[in-house]
């Protein structure tokens, strides 16, 4: 079983469930991200998480040269892997700076039975609906009460509210 995180676009709550944008992203390692990561961020359109990544690239590549070929091989194994381990949750980041709102986290085996739980909680949930009136919030402010305890010092009264004596 897998887990996916569902994120829908800011605009979810006025669409109807026909027609929402869905974005699925899995948990965990991405092979695709292991073995074509440039390609991978352009299909995404990962533009910042892709300059990133060449800037990266190229250090290693700098830093590298001083090393010698098996350390900066080993540096470019390493690098990769520890890429396609947080490339999906590169990819969710780069979502939410686009508005995209994190829906839920689903499970499942396979793609199609992710949708569909995704869809099923999605229809079940309750309608957001605006209060009725002014008096149906609740109030904001101050409390109005002195509990008598300001930061760190409980047992000393509070010096501008009166006391409760």
């Amino acid at each position: 079983m897998t887990i996916h995180m569902a994120y829908v676009p800011p605009d979810a709550e006025t669409t109807t469930p026909e027609r929402i944008d869905l974005v699925l992203v899995k948990e965990g390692f991405s092979w695709p991200a292991l073995i074509v990561a440039p390609l991978w961020l352009i299909w995404h359109r990962m533009w910042w998480v892709l300059l990133g990544y060449v800037v990266a690239v190229v250090l290693i590549g700098v830093l590298g040269q001083g090393l010698g070929e098996d350390a900066r091989t080993m540096l470019e194994i390493v690098f990769a892997i520890g890429f396609a381990l947080e490339a999906n949750d590169l990819r969710a980041w780069s979502l939410e700076r686009k508005g995209w709102r994190l829906a839920g986290l689903i499970e499942g085996r396979d793609l199609d039975t992710v949708e569909r739980r995704f869809f099923e909680a999605w229809l079940q949930r309750p309608a957001k609906t605006a209060p009725a009136s002014r008096t149906d919030r609740p109030p904001v402010g101050p409390r109005a009460v002195d509990t008598g305890i300001i930061g760190l010092f409980p047992g000393n009264p509070s010096p501008n509210l009166p006391s409760r004596s």
